[in-house]
């Protein structure tokens, strides 16, 4: 396993986002609660979705949804996380960035109803509706240098 990227659900569940983890080395997402003693316990071993390289991972503020950057594919997959912080994939390419793309970060503005994913490789900045665990593609932005490597909206 190769852990990545990160977020906390409102519930203080982990999530996480395994680059290179899973079934035949594919991208996968665990989760695992923390005790008061700071210990972890696993709550979802590695959740593969079929793509490669995920890279950065966030958790929608209701914790009910996680979405991965996934750099290898182009593509951002999407997770639901139930009360006890299980997850079970939703869908493999819930968007796309594009074969190239390098997707490496996201992030949530509009209060959750947008997710913005920034594709370095392609110097872009694509947008898309959320959904619950769905994406649809609203706009993108080109010309941004390929070395960006953060995002922040709001």
């Amino acid at each position: 396993m190769t852990p990545f990227g990160f977020d906390f659900t409102p519930s203080g569940e982990l999530i996480v986002s395994e680059a290179s983890g899973g079934v035949a080395g594919a991208a996968a997402v665990s989760s695992y609660g923390i005790s008061h003693e700071v210990q972890l316990t696993i709550d979802s071993a590695s959740v593969p979705d079929g793509q490669t390289a995920a890279c950065w991972l966030v958790v929608d503020a209701k914790g009910r949804y996680a979405f991965t950057a996934n750099a290898g594919s182009g593509t951002i997959s999407s997770y639901a996380i139930d009360e006890h912080g299980q997850v079970t994939l939703v869908q493999g390419v819930a968007g796309s960035t594009g074969a190239g793309s390098h997707t490496v970060d996201m992030a949530f503005a509009g209060h959750g109803r947008f997710l913005y994913a920034l594709a370095n490789g392609a110097g872009t900045l694509a947008g898309f509706a959320v959904d619950r665990g769905a994406l649809s593609p609203i706009s993108s932005v080109g010309g941004l240098p390929t070395t960006a490597s953060g995002l922040v909206a709001r």
